[in-house]
């Protein structure tokens, strides 16, 4: 195949991903569209055409680029002009939030890794650890870290691998950051006394990386609950879903090679594949009680997802909450009243 063709596929493969936002943006897909093949099948042959294998081989670069690699996000984080009835309220307090003196926590891990807390002005010794989403970071946790500071609890925000100021230059979607939570748990623990009570939660790739991190084995004993807002089942069945959205002017055949090539990329830099960063696979095994939140017209993670992770969950304590009309991740920006008070309530019982 001609240099020259493989250059124009790729900067349409470019403009694609970018006129969508990215990976994790909102998309117009229907969220019930059918997986573009078995996860279990073998990787296709490479005795394929030599055009089909470098088309695929340029889309799983661009792709891995995307997703995989740390870009900072310099955007402000508010949200204007949408269709959002609690907009005003959702930029007020990520301001709050940005300007709020808070202090800056590390821990030493195979590298450096950050976060801030921001205790709470009555003494308490509850503790929300929130993740953030996909090429996001702490600061912009504003309108979901004044939900738990006015329920009381203090706030610590990490900030996740191969994000932001991270000296990690490669983002692994969740997989590598499930150890660090736990450390993250110590390190509350070590600081603020052995009575404390955590909960954690997170954001689309946060919520899946506090799901990940339920089954760490350093987990402390005294996080109570987790609160789970438009997370993935899967790194596999989320990259499987954008893979059918984004190329869907591929044929199925290129787009199971692109995953596979990318399956290949991630295991040759980072150590590991898809299908192990499994989000849904480590709540099946977890007792810890859940609150799954999701927006009903979600077509970035599916609400499929969701209703997935609640009916997996062996949690005595579990509850869903299915946010109408918002999409990702729009449900505190579509309904924060209902937001603020399912999340009360749920706490209340775990307490």
């Amino acid at each position: 195949m001609k240099k020259k063709k493989l250059l124009k596929i790729g900067i349409i493969a470019a403009i694609t991903l970018m006129n969508t936002g990215g990976l994790l943006s909102r998309t117009s897909v229907d969220a019930s569209a059918k997986n573009i093949f078995n996860l279990q099948q073998p990787p296709i042959s490479t005795t394929l055409p030599q055009e089909k294998l470098d088309i695929a081989g340029i889309f799983a670069n661009l792709i891995y680029e995307a997703a995989f690699t740390n870009k900072i996000n310099d955007s402000s984080g508010h949200m204007n002009g949408g269709p959002y009835p609690f907009e005003k309220e959702f930029n007020a307090h990520l301001d709050w939030y940005k300007t709020v003196d808070k202090e800056t926590w590390k821990i030493e891990s195979d590298m450096q890794l950050k976060a801030t807390y921001l205790p709470n002005i009555k003494k308490s010794n509850k503790t929300v650890i929130l993740i953030h989403g996909f090429s996001s970071q702490p600061n912009f946790m504003g309108a979901w870290a004044k939900v738990y500071y006015d329920l009381g609890y203090n706030i610590l925000t990490p900030e996740m691998r191969g994000h932001g100021t991270s000296p990690d230059k490669q983002r692994s979607l969740g997989w590598k950051d499930k150890d660090d939570i736990a450390q993250w748990a110590k390190l509350l623990n070590e600081k603020t006394g052995a009575d404390s009570e955590i909960i954690l939660s997170g954001l689309s790739m946060g919520a899946s990386i506090a799901m990940m991190s339920s089954t760490a084995t350093e987990l402390p004993q005294n996080v109570k609950a987790i609160i789970e807002d438009c997370g993935y089942t899967s790194i596999a069945e989320q990259v499987k879903f954008l893979i059918n959205d984004k190329l869907g002017f591929l044929n199925d055949e290129t787009r199971a090679l692109v995953y596979h090539k990318l399956n290949d990329l991630l295991l040759e830099r980072q150590g590991f594949k898809m299908e192990e960063g499994s989000a849904i696979n480590q709540i099946k095994q977890s007792k810890i009680p859940l609150l799954v939140i999701h927006g009903d017209s979600d077509t970035a993670v599916p609400t499929s997802m969701a209703k997935a992770i609640y009916e997996a969950s062996p949690a005595p304590q579990k509850e869903i909450l299915l946010v109408p009309s918002a999409s990702h991740p729009e449900a505190i920006l579509f309904d924060l009243p209902q937001y603020k008070q399912k999340v009360a309530s749920f706490l209340e019982k775990v307490w």
